[in-house]
């Protein structure tokens, strides 16, 4: 049997048509699920792959491609293409009905509006910027289409795309979750994913280490531990360090502990009681629930200054198993007087 080419060429593309119409086929047989096992790459990362083979989006958001996940690329190609379900995209399909904006409340909702105008999108943005330092004034607001080009000059092509995606989700949670959402969660998202890209070298076997060091109030080294563990980031392994630090400390009765962190993001997740990133949901829900029972004063340091700690967790990273201990290595102590000299020294 023959296909019909001209009802091919009205929904695909002459090429695809062309290829498609080269397959010939039995109407008189039953059609068959034909599974190809694929153990390199997982469902929707190939279903991204044959999508977007050999297609142009609009402005290439290939550029992207290592950036974004295989949902945050597809959700960029539909905002490119106008076809994520605003208010304003459903009215030109028949959808008519009463709009807001779920975020701000003041306006109705459009693509062009939820991105950039929206008060709820531009706390995000002045937040973001402002803790990466970013320089937006060249570039345009309104439409991400229309300003591609500026996001382009400054070599930021998949920052806007990574930001109206949590923004995306966090209008979903409002909308159809009835979930109370504010701009430092969208923020803390936003800022969890781009650490995770600025560190992703760091971590491409997602194989870490954690370290802590217990100090009394006269700053004399107590003890120690180190442990390899399995991480998604940075600020995972954090988190992880911070839970079996209090946990440990509980277990030998130290109930007043103050807790200095290189990781201003988990400080602010603890303190301000953020949402936390997906990927860490659950050691917050740990973390918050032993700190009830203990006093704790967390407090963000430097990583120069956390050198001891840093050491510890190259090293956990590097064993097979944990290690607590108050014998304290020569390199170790060597970081732990350092830190008592008010000159400045070599650290190794």
């Amino acid at each position: 049997m023959e296909w019909s080419e001209d009802a091919l060429n009205t929904i695909l593309k002459e090429s695809s048509a062309g290829n498609i119409s080269k397959i010939h086929f039995d109407r008189s047989k039953k059609d068959h699920i034909h599974l190809i096992k694929r153990t390199s790459s997982s469902l929707s990362k190939d279903i991204q792959n044959r999508i977007f083979r050999g297609y142009n989006c609009q402005w290439n958001i290939f550029t992207c491609q290592k950036l974004l996940t295989p949902s945050m690329l597809l959700f960029s190609w539909r905002v490119l293409n106008d076809l994520i379900p605003t208010d304003d995209i459903l009215k030109l399909k028949g959808l008519k009905g009463p709009s807001r904006c779920h975020l701000c409340n003041n306006d109705q909702e459009s693509s062009d509006h939820f991105f950039f105008s929206c008060r709820f999108a531009r706390d995000v943005w002045k937040n973001l910027t402002s803790k990466f330092n970013i320089n937006l004034i060249n570039v345009g607001k309104g439409n991400i289409k229309d300003n591609l080009k500026d996001w382009q000059k400054i070599n930021l092509m998949s920052l806007p795309f990574i930001v109206v995606w949590f923004l995306w989700n966090a209008r979903n949670k409002v909308k159809h979750e009835d979930m109370g959402i504010n701009p430092d969660s969208v923020v803390a998202n936003c800022q969890a994913y781009l650490q995770k890209l600025i560190s992703w070298k760091n971590f491409t076997n997602k194989k870490a280490g954690i370290g802590v060091i217990f100090r009394d109030h006269t700053g004399k080294a107590l003890l120690y531990f180190k442990a390899p563990y399995i991480a998604v980031d940075s600020l995972e392994t954090k988190a992880i360090a911070l839970y079996w630090a209090i946990k440990f400390a509980m277990e030998i009765q130290w109930n007043w502990i103050i807790a200095e962190v290189d990781s201003s993001l988990l400080v602010d997740l603890i303190s301000k009681n953020l949402s936390p990133p997906w990927n860490i949901i659950q050691w917050m829900h740990k973390i918050k629930k032993i700190i009830s029972e203990i006093k704790l004063q967390i407090s963000f340091v430097y990583g120069e200054a956390n050198k001891a700690a840093n050491f510890l967790a190259l090293e956990g990273s590097n064993s097979n198993h944990g290690e607590v201990s108050t014998s304290h290595p020569l390199p170790l102590q060597l970081l732990l007087q350092g830190d008592k000299l008010h000159i400045p020294y070599l650290r190794l």
